[in-house]
């Protein structure tokens, strides 16, 4: 689809547990994080779910190549966002006009994969004819997620050092987290999430975590699961309330710290109807959750349609809750049928009609920049199943998503 522009709590006991973490994890590709960076005004976005096998199933799309700078291959490379490293999974991909659209499911992740995917140690790089060793690149985000330096401890010698801290939130809201780090002086002997009172100030310490722990010379990881946060807690690790650090021999005060962040993704409300040949079309989101903090970009993918088929964007701004409109009477199809957007926008697309991504697009947003803080954009794929008809009836509405901008 074409691609459109913006818009003191006690410490916690810990039980030891595995790096499976369940939930969407999420990645925003850009010249900017490459090592070293690539000016390129391509960029990418993708969402990755981590199956009950330990597969990983993914969906990436990118787009603003330079003409003649084709994508030649896409992969999931291990490593910080500080390092660079070899191919673990090449991604099966199908060339788009300007971009690239991957699509597909991984061989099973072993147990140590598992947790550089918690940890945010693992990444997706998009490589091109002029930069053969990538020309975007992105984390995969956990839902709450910090980058470790040293550089953030802020003391007069600042410590070597990076690594990264991923936590999903689990039904009952205990959080299962893992940790990574490399490069450090000394060993860790201890972390904990610090309540945070702003750059280089210390807090007390909120959850306490597991040091890592490693070979001499490192990486060194830890992982586990916490009793259960409250709503205030989990509100902290989604925007900055906490930092997360790493103690060392060397640094006992903390060696490598971050403030966490990310969110929930948006809430999706049931308004689809299934129209000719059962179609019935999914929308949700990549890019992890619509914050200004993060940069984007962002995007709605639709999955579950034809290929081939054409389809609208329909983006209701406002914010109030949506105006529901059932249509079955004028649109047919088995019903409910409810376009769930008030005063709406439509925005023209049309799915891939060939290849992995067969039945799949995307709408991608650059960037939120200029957004208004709590602004709500009720986002929702119409989908015209009939060839013949493109933009007519009958057409199948998808579910709606509640995009809220934070902060």
């Amino acid at each position: 689809m074409r691609g459109f522009g913006t818009l003191s709590v006690p410490i916690l006991l810990l039980a030891a547990g595995t790096a499976r973490g369940q939930g969407q994890y999420n990645a925003q590709l850009s010249g900017a994080n490459e090592i070293p960076a690539v000016a390129s005004a391509a960029t990418g976005v993708g969402s990755f779910v981590l199956n009950a096998n330990d597969t990983l199933t993914y969906y990436v799309t990118a787009s603003g190549f330079a003409p003649g700078n084709p994508v030649g291959d896409a992969h999931i490379h291990p490593g910080l966002s500080t390092q660079s490293g070899g191919v673990l999974f090449p991604l099966t991909f199908n060339l788009t006009p300007n971009g690239v659209v991957c699509a597909g499911t991984t061989a099973a992740l072993t147990a140590a994969q598992k947790l550089d995917l918690l940890a945010g140690a693992l990444y997706v790089n998009i490589h091109t004819l002029n930069n053969g060793g990538g020309e975007i690149r992105g984390q995969i985000r956990a839902p709450a997620w910090a980058d470790l330096n040293g550089a953030n401890e802020c003391l007069p010698v600042t410590p070597t050092g990076s690594g990264g801290f991923g936590a999903v939130v689990n039904a009952n809201n205990s959080i299962t987290w893992a940790i990574k780090v490399v490069g450090i002086t000394g060993t860790p002997t201890d972390a904990h999430l610090h309540t945070n009172p702003g750059p280089c100030l210390g807090g007390p310490v909120n959850i306490g975590l597991l040091a890592p722990t490693g070979p001499a010379g490192g990486p060194w990881t830890s992982t586990g699961t916490t009793a259960v946060l409250n709503a205030a807690q989990i509100n902290n690790l989604y925007t900055a309330g906490y930092y997360c650090n790493v103690h060392t021999t060397s640094f006992g005060g903390g060696a490598v710290r971050g403030d966490t962040r990310g969110g929930v993704l948006p809430p999706s409300t049931p308004g689809g109807c299934a129209g000719t040949g059962g179609v019935t079309p999914s929308l949700g989101w990549m890019g992890g959750p619509a914050r200004l903090t993060l940069p984007g970009p962002f995007g709605a993918h639709v999955s579950g349609a034809l290929p081939g088929t054409a389809s609208l964007l329909i983006i209701g701004l406002n914010n109030g809750a949506p105006f529901p409109l059932d249509l079955q009477a004028f649109f047919g199809g088995t019903g409910p049928c409810t376009i769930l957007s008030d005063f709406p926008i439509t925005v023209p697309g049309s799915i891939a009609a060939v290849g992995v991504n067969a039945g799949h697009g995307e709408h991608v947003f650059p960037s939120l920049a200029g957004g208004i803080v709590g602004a709500t954009l009720y986002l929702q794929e119409a989908v015209f199943p009939d060839p013949a008809s493109p933009l007519g009836t009958p057409v199948v509405l998808s579910n709606g998503l509640t995009i809220t901008i934070q902060p």
